[in-house]
């Protein structure tokens, strides 16, 4: 009786042609040694290759579960390095990587920012995590990855609250300025603010107000907004808006852009005779500053912000309902 090769029982193999080594052949599962040996195409390095496309199925199929549930822009960091992994692994799995390869894959980012190298720390530590919780490997190779100490750019990031009201004052487009307003007086992140619909408002007595966001891995959280803030955002809706209807259209109707957001915050800073590349972003790092500035609790400012732990003195602090952290900015 013909000995049957024990390959991949898990999916079939895509064929390998002989001219692209792309193509389709018979599962080599169910080829037998009589088989194999008289079917020009299933060579033993054919065979190898074939083997090698069930590993990069696999190790694909690991990725997107790993992937699975992440924010978008997580996914689209996450996707990038390990595609860059990936390539890099050329014939081999992540099944054979090891820790040498892990750093030399690391040092292919030394001339890159501290931050970028961090990040790429974080992504292949978790990645690697998830393989040996999976238990696709049986080592964790990246388990003693050490993390970059990158350089805390808040600092750099900040702005005064004069500088800040310039910004605003000086926008006359009621959009734009909203917008501006919301950034900072709320502390949302940009793709927050995009994703508004009406039906994420709800207004709070004396004029306040608060907007239901989804934030980092699709958690949920409520941000109050002061009055002033509220209340502009209120007069933005068009009278035939409906509830599912984005907050911020652009100029031909559509939900307006990240890009376009950040173009009106540089155009805005622009303005104010600020001459750092300021983005949405800053607006959020200086919302948190200045909340803390002016007697923001750190548990309150955690709270809104929607960090899983901002310090850890803000485990042990007590926030009063109602409050929120853009009450103390005066916007």
């Amino acid at each position: 009786m013909d000995t049957i090769f024990p390959l991949g029982n898990e999916r079939d193999f895509q064929e390998i042609s002989k001219n692209q080594r792309i193509g389709t052949v018979q599962n080599p599962a169910f080829l037998s040694a009589s088989d194999t040996k008289n079917d020009p195409l299933s060579t033993e390095s054919e065979l190898d290759m074939a083997k090698l496309r069930i590993s990069w199925a696999r190790d694909e199929d690991l990725i997107k579960l790993w992937l699975h549930g992440k924010a978008k822009k997580t996914q689209v960091d996450y996707k990038r390095v390990s595609r860059e992994l990936l390539d890099c692994l050329g014939d081999k799995s992540l099944k054979e990587v090891s820790e040498s390869f892990i750093q030399s894959f690391m040092d292919l980012a030394k001339h890159k920012s501290a931050h970028t190298q961090k990040q790429r720390v974080a992504i292949i530590k978790s990645l690697f995590q998830f393989a040996r919780k999976k238990k696709y490997i049986s080592e964790n190779p990246a388990e003693d990855l050490k993390s970059i100490d990158a350089h805390n750019k808040i600092t750099e990031r900040y702005l005064s609250q004069e500088e800040v009201f310039r910004m605003v004052d000086r926008t006359t487009d009621f959009r734009n300025r909203t917008i501006l307003k919301v950034l900072y007086g709320g502390g949302l992140r940009v793709s927050e603010l995009v994703s508004l619909n009406w039906d994420a408002l709800q207004e709070r007595e004396n004029g306040e107000g608060q907007v239901t966001v989804i934030g980092k891995r699709n958690k949920k959280r409520t941000v109050g907004l002061s009055s002033g803030v509220f209340q502009d955002l209120l007069k933005l809706r068009q009278k035939d808006a409906r509830d599912f209807d984005p907050v911020l259209i652009s100029r031909v109707q559509g939900r307006i852009s990240i890009r376009q957001i950040h173009l009106i915050v540089k155009n805005a800073a622009m303005r104010a005779g600020i001459t750092r590349k300021v983005s949405p972003h800053w607006l959020r790092h200086c919302h948190a500053s200045h909340a803390l500035d002016r007697g923001c609790s750190l548990h309150v400012l955690q709270k809104n912000l929607g960090h899983s732990k901002l310090t850890t003195v803000g485990e042990y602090l007590h926030a009063r309902p109602g409050e929120f952290s853009g009450k103390f900015l005066g916007i």
